[in-house]
């Protein structure tokens, strides 16, 4: 193999090592990780009924995890119907929800008669004494 073969061949590895690098790094959506999502959905982590995950919410109906229920309210994770965020939908009641999708960490909520919930990575957990984790990714506030 003569030099310039060589050369050419050596160029070619690199692109292909280059774009897979690039190619995984794209589809990493940094600051969304939230653990229950990386398991396989159950019932209970079923939408409540008369809730339309996607008419209402955006959401992809297969991928909403119950992260919590804390005195009649439930706190769900999902993914959003383009999968390229996550949202965290508080849900008290048919009357009484709320929900938010964004491609970063954290999300926080506000739900009137239900107080505030934050959506938050497992490496940037609420500092302050206003909040209290209650779940992987969830903290409620005080």
């Amino acid at each position: 193999m003569d030099k310039q073969s060589r050369s050419i061949r050596a160029l070619a590895t690199l692109l292909v090592v280059t774009s897979a690098a690039l190619l995984s790094a794209c589809s990493q959506q940094p600051g969304t990780e939230v653990t229950a999502l990386g398991r396989a959905q159950t019932s209970t982590d079923e939408l409540p009924a008369g809730l339309d995950a996607d008419e209402e919410l955006g959401v992809a109906p297969d991928s909403s995890r119950l992260l919590s229920e804390q005195t009649g309210v439930d706190y769900f994770a999902a993914r959003s119907a383009s999968g390229k965020e996550v949202c965290l939908i508080v849900f008290a009641s048919l009357s009484a929800w709320t929900s938010a999708c964004s491609t970063e960490l954290p999300i926080e909520l506000y739900l009137a008669g239900v107080g505030s919930a934050q959506l938050i990575s497992e490496s940037n957990l609420p500092s302050s004494d206003s909040w209290t984790q209650v779940a992987d990714n969830l903290a409620i506030g005080k």
